[in-house]
């Protein structure tokens, strides 16, 4: 199975990685430039929930093979925090915002328009 593209998907929605890096920031996730990006960060937590492999140290591994720096399951394990939450839950809204606004899913667009 092929995995997702996290930074093409996103630019097809509008969506810079300088926009994903200044929401990171903003949330509080990333403080500053690490080891581990907030694109890793989704890219990981997206080919991993696609394979239904989801464990900090296959999150690890997959940032590894990303970056081809060495990062421990305990660096991700410190990165799941509320600040996650934070910013997946914005970055979503953005998303969808972005869905909305471009009339790319007429159903999505019916569906939302009650809000």
């Amino acid at each position: 199975m092929d995995t997702i593209d996290i930074k093409k998907a996103l630019e097809n929605l509008n969506i810079t990685e300088d926009y994903v890096n200044k929401l990171a920031k903003e949330q509080g996730l990333i403080k500053r430039v690490r080891k581990i990006t907030s694109i890793n960060l989704l890219q990981a937590f997206c080919s991993t929930s696609v394979l239904k492999t989801q464990s900090f140290n296959q999150l690890a591994i997959d940032i590894n093979k990303q970056t081809g720096k060495t990062i421990s399951k305990q660096a991700v394990s410190d990165k799941v925090t509320e600040s996650l939450n934070s910013f997946l839950i914005s970055l979503l809204k953005k998303i969808i915002r972005n869905i909305y606004a471009d009339n790319r899913n007429q159903s999505l667009k019916k569906t939302f328009q009650e809000y």
